[in-house]
């Protein structure tokens, strides 16, 4: 489950609204309020803190958003901030919460005629309820997003990697090789939040069918891409995935060494879920190297100083 709630919680695309100025001849266009600029900013603000992993802090940032275009009637603000709160309350596993912010998005998606941000909506909609098991619903939403993205001539990659994901889950693997490698030719890393889903999407279909050293290829892909666009969250995940491979393959010293590397950025964003989890996988590593563990003092050392609130950087300040 935690493998296909990290593609879910990566399929986000930023929705980055800024004010574009149209003309039409001569005449002039009226200057767009600071008030919406500046809810504008909010939203950008709060979609870094959220690819930070830092989701208090991006949930302080589309509350104000939120307020901000509300004040202004700005119905479309409205709507891309509902759809973003959505995706954050999905990260949190809240997902009621984040279906009802879907739903709303999407209503004013329909009243609007925005055709590319319903077909987001309904696309992490789908997630959410491929994250709870409901993989019919969501394939049903998916259906009308594909009908949506046709109709208005919209390419979305990871409407092909969500439905890859539900395929996954029942076992239809090659069904599932066939879209991802679709996606995959429709994205590049100059895009990384659509690329990093589907490179992981691909990791995940090789590692459900027990090819690990291809698994580990497109885990590491993965990783490259988060760390250059400084998607610390993603890069816990990342981590986290290559660790549970080369464990798989009795790799241990290497594993011990990327599984630490996953805990070191849990214990900065404060993740105690995640934090829970690798220290398990911690353990067994240390387990089976037995007397060959390596001296993890210094590990420890920092890892307390974290955990204990004492980090200089304030990486979610």
């Amino acid at each position: 489950m935690k493998r296909t709630n990290r593609i879910i919680i990566k399929c986000i695309t930023v929705m980055v609204l800024l004010a574009v100025a149209a003309g039409c001849g001569t005449k002039e266009t009226a200057p767009q309020p600071a008030f919406n600029k500046s809810a504008a900013r909010d939203v950008i603000q709060g979609n870094t803190w959220y690819m930070k992993g830092c989701y208090h802090k991006a949930l302080e940032s589309f509350h104000k958003a939120y307020e901000k275009f509300t004040a202004l009637d700005d119905q479309d603000g409205v709507a891309r901030t509902l759809n973003n709160l959505g995706t954050l309350y999905r990260a949190e596993k809240d997902y009621e919460s984040a279906v009802a912010f879907f739903d709303e998005a999407i209503r004013l998606f329909k009243r609007s005629g925005d055709a590319r941000n319903l077909v987001q909506s309904l696309s992490n909609k789908a997630a959410v309820l491929t994250d709870r098991g409901e993989l019919d619903n969501a394939a049903t939403l998916l259906d009308e997003a594909e009908s949506e993205a046709r109709k208005n001539a919209v390419v979305l990659p990871t409407l092909k990697s969500n439905r890859a994901l539900i395929l996954i889950r029942q076992k239809k693997t090659e069904e599932a090789k066939h879209l991802l490698t679709e996606a995959k030719a429709l994205t590049s890393p100059s895009k990384p939040f659509e690329f990093t889903t589907i490179a992981f999407a691909m990791g995940m279909l090789h590692e459900e069918t027990g090819d690990l050293d291809t698994a580990s290829h497109w885990y590491t892909q993965a990783l490259e891409t988060d760390r250059s666009a400084g998607f610390s969250r993603n890069l816990a995940s990342d981590l986290s995935a290559l660790g549970r491979v080369l464990m798989a393959q009795g790799k241990y010293d290497e594993a011990l060494d990327i599984l630490y590397r996953c805990f070191n950025i849990q214990t900065l964003l404060d993740d105690p879920k995640g934090t829970e989890e690798t220290s398990a996988q911690l353990k067994s590593c240390l387990t089976a190297l037995g007397d060959r563990k390596p001296d993890i003092r210094v590990k420890e050392h920092f890892l307390k100083r974290w955990s204990g609130g004492e980090t200089k950087a304030g990486v979610c300040k």
